[in-house]
């Protein structure tokens, strides 16, 4: 994960000479990050993965282009929604609902997934390529998990209203070098 790397970078840890390549997924890598890490000799390479994949769907060829994995299928829509399928895709995934009961939601195996990432596909003869261009505008990742800010909006102003706060709490992501986005409570100060 980009955070591990940057912990690294910040701590001026050489990269072990025996090692051949560093795989670095879970968020985005910035290049100023990825400057500092090969010049302490990190050989890193970036991935594109997700948990319902359960592994890598692309990743980084020494070409700087992520090679999508032979065995993923791979679509986009008209907003360059991701969608994907293959062997490794989760068979569904489980949520709780407000009454503590569990639900189990199957992917269609011939459908696949729609993700919330907008890519660029490419292909070529022997193989397809990924670039990342960003997430669904509610979606950010903090620390490799994705976290909704709409659903988190939703909950602060439950409890802000809840509790009579005179003025309205935004919830605003920032950029942060170590954990890709830092989310901070915004409001209105009164004086009384």
């Amino acid at each position: 994960m980009p955070t591990q790397l940057h912990d690294l970078v910040r701590q001026h840890l050489a990269a072990p000479p025996t090692l051949r390549i560093t795989l670095i997924g879970g968020g985005a890598l910035s290049p100023a990050l990825r400057r500092e890490a090969e010049h302490l000799g990190w050989p890193v390479r970036t991935t594109f993965g997700m948990t319902e994949a359960a592994s890598q769907i692309a990743t980084e060829s020494t070409a700087d282009e992520l090679i999508v994995l032979p065995h993923w299928q791979l679509s986009t829509d008209a907003t360059d929604t991701l969608t994907i399928r293959g062997p490794a895709l989760a068979k569904g995934y489980a949520s709780l609902d407000p009454k503590r009961i569990w639900h189990w939601h199957p992917i269609d195996p011939d459908i696949g997934l729609r993700t919330r990432d907008r890519v660029r596909l490419a292909s070529s003869d022997s193989h397809q390529t990924l670039r990342f261009l960003g997430r669904e505008s509610d979606s950010l990742k903090i620390c490799g998990e994705l976290v909704s800010r709409d659903a988190l909006q939703s909950r602060i102003d439950t409890i802000a209203f809840g509790q009579n706060f005179p003025a309205p709490v935004l919830l605003v992501p920032l950029p942060d070098p170590r954990r890709e986005t830092s989310l901070t409570l915004v409001t209105q100060s009164h004086s009384s």
